[in-house]
Order: C-alpha cells, then structure tokens, then sequence
C-alpha cells in the first residue's frame, strides 16, 4: 500500500516539476493521492513556506478537481468541456507544487573567506537558482585585457 502511495507521489511530483498534468487512470487513486496533498498543506510543516494566497488557489482547483470527479469510475465519463477544466485544475495544483518547491528554503554551511569558521547561510531554491545563473554568466562573458599594464579582468 505504501508503495502505491509513494509511486503516485512520485508521479505526480515529476509531472508536477515538468509542468505537466498528471495522467488520470484511477481515478479513485488520483482523488485520493489530492486528498492527502490539502492534508499536507494543511497540517504538515513540509509546506509551510507556502503564501495563503497559493494555498487557495491550490484549495480552490482541488475543489474543481474534486466536483468534477467524484462519482465518476473514469475521466472518459467527462463532456470535453469539463475535460478542459480538470486539464486547468491540474495545472493550477501543479503550479503551486512547482512554487512551492521553488520558494523552498535551504540553509547551508559556507566558510567565511580568510578564516576557518563557518557561517550558515540560508536562502531559498530560487535564489539559489539564480546566484548560481548568474555566476556561471559572469565566468563565461567575455574579459577585457589593457596590453598596457597587463592587466586582465
């Protein structure tokens, strides 16, 4: 049973981080699995970096997943239109799993320069993302050399 848990997790969080909805061939399996993210969400600590404005837009697609679903043995048992939405629900739910994993904190220790101590230094996925964006950037742009003082950099 925890094994089906952790292979839907898993599934969904790669689509998730893809961008892309998660395919939906249990349908009971699919509620379930959206079931237990609002319970994470709303008890566990594994989200709380999360802004009250993503959990409701997530709160509020689950709720368009969950009206759209519930009672149905397959996603085929949809009007297109309805199709259309639970596609947009989707990606509204995997958006904010997306956010969320990006406005995730991550704390390290990093050696002062000139000294042995260490400090922790804490920032989040993204920034980190973006430092190490923009420090690759700055290694591979071109360097200007004066032929005068030999001077590069």
């Amino acid at each position: 049973m925890n094994v089906k848990i952790l292979l839907a997790i898993l599934l969904c969080s790669s689509a998730a981080l893809a961008n892309e909805p998660v395919k939906v061939g249990n349908v009971e399996k699919y509620l379930d699995h959206q079931r237990d993210v609002r319970e994470d969400f709303q008890y566990s600590k594994k989200f709380k970096h999360v802004d009250n404005g993503s959990k409701e837009r997530l709160y509020k697609a689950q709720d368009q997943i969950f009206s759209l679903l519930e009672g149905r043995a397959n996603v085929d048992e949809l009007s297109p239109d309805q199709m259309l939405e639970l596609y947009n629900a989707q990606g509204v739910v995997n958006s904010v799993l997306t956010d969320a994993e990006l406005d995730r904190e991550i704390c390290k220790r990093e050696k002062v320069l000139g000294s042995h101590r260490s400090s922790m230094v804490c920032m989040t996925v993204r920034e980190a993302r973006n430092i190490k964006e923009t420090d690759k950037t700055m290694m591979m742009a071109p360097r200007a050399c004066n032929n005068k003082t030999s001077n590069c950099g």
